[in-house]
């Protein structure tokens, strides 16, 4: 089995996500968020090409 990296704007472009698939999207882009700001960290310029999507 491979896996795939890809940015998250490229596999939306690809694939239609269900509801529950877009829930965890979000799920993990928020809890993403939450570590970064609770490590006193920042970011900037966030979209969806710059997110990566792992798969199997």
């Amino acid at each position: 089995m491979h896996s795939m990296d890809t940015d998250l704007r490229k596999y939306l472009r690809q694939h239609r996500l269900t509801w529950k698939e877009k829930i965890n999207v979000a799920y993990y882009i928020i809890t993403a968020l939450y570590n970064i700001h609770d490590n006193n960290a920042i970011h900037r310029d966030l979209h969806s090409g710059n997110i990566l999507h792992w798969f199997i």
